[in-house]
């Protein structure tokens, strides 16, 4: 007699024991709660609102001895802010200490809200700059300056 060809009995219970265990596990990590967990992780590394920079004005003795930009709450929902050290700004991939903070915190950056951070460094109101904001729960603004 001959064999027709085919998978062997031997793969087949192979795979299905493979099968069975890949859906132990998921079935553990579901009861566990072990997914929420990682969803919730993951989302809190997304931005809670969305900033735009709507202003920027570079350092220009005697009118203005302190570079500033102002941001813009652009939603879903407002921003909280305790101090200072909440902000972080880059000009041209350089920090710059934040010196002030209108309105001062602690505070709220609501929807549609302006923020007015002054800078305590030197920027060249000669040249086109890069501006990267960075604020409290993952928020972040990007824009390009030039003069004139």
């Amino acid at each position: 007699m001959r064999r027709s060809g085919g998978i062997s009995n031997v793969a087949i219970v192979v795979i299905l024991m493979v099968l069975g265990v890949i859906l132990a596990i998921l079935v553990y990590f579901v009861a566990s709660g072990a997914t929420v967990g990682w969803f919730r992780t993951r989302s809190s590394s997304y931005a809670a609102t969305n900033l735009e920079i709507v202003g920027f004005t570079p350092t220009d003795p005697p009118d203005h001895p302190q570079a500033s930009v102002l941001i813009k709450n652009i939603g879903p929902v407002s921003v909280h802010y305790d101090n200072i050290q909440d902000w972080q700004v880059f000009i041209d991939e350089r920090q710059c200490s934040v010196a002030l903070l209108n309105p001062p915190p602690p505070n709220d950056l609501d929807v549609n809200r302006q923020l007015n951070i002054t800078l305590s460094c030197y920027v060249d109101p000669t040249t086109s700059h890069t501006i990267k904001v960075f604020g409290p729960q993952a928020t972040q603004a990007f824009a390009g300056w030039s003069p004139g």
